[in-house]
């Protein structure tokens, strides 16, 4: 999974009605964007050996970033599987960003009602996910 230019202008255009605070990705999420995206969003190459996180910090007004994975293989901050009922962090977040995990999955369902329960009051869930055009 990871961060491409269209998931940046998507979170620019968030970040600009609500400051994303403490987020949450579902995901460990790598760097992919071009050149020109990386000098609008003033990343070095330290952002693209390591993950997102610096960046939701440096250019959307995150005072932290956390992330959720249902494997620790990319040793996110919790290891859940957050499509089983009530299988979530007792944490509470401004902003949940799934920029492709939800499709794959077993139970999206269970998935967005935990989204919505890490989810602070007035926060906001953000979901980036591919279409099959149909």
């Amino acid at each position: 999974m990871g961060i491409n230019n269209y998931h940046l202008y998507l979170f620019d255009y968030f970040s600009n009605k609500k400051p994303f605070l403490k987020t949450l990705t579902i995901g460990r999420q790598k760097l992919m964007v071009s050149r020109d995206m990386q000098y609008k969003y003033r990343l070095s190459e330290n952002d693209f050996s390591n993950y997102a996180e610096n960046v939701f910090n440096k250019n959307f007004d995150s005072i932290s970033c956390s992330s959720l994975d249902i494997s620790d293989y990319e040793k996110p901050t919790y290891v859940n599987d957050v499509s089983q009922e009530n299988n979530i962090p007792n944490e509470k977040f401004d902003t949940i960003i799934d920029s492709g995990s939800l499709e794959h999955m077993f139970n999206p369902l269970n998935a967005l009602k935990n989204y919505k329960k890490m989810c602070n009051i007035g926060g906001q869930i953000i979901l980036a996910l591919p279409n099959n055009n149909q």
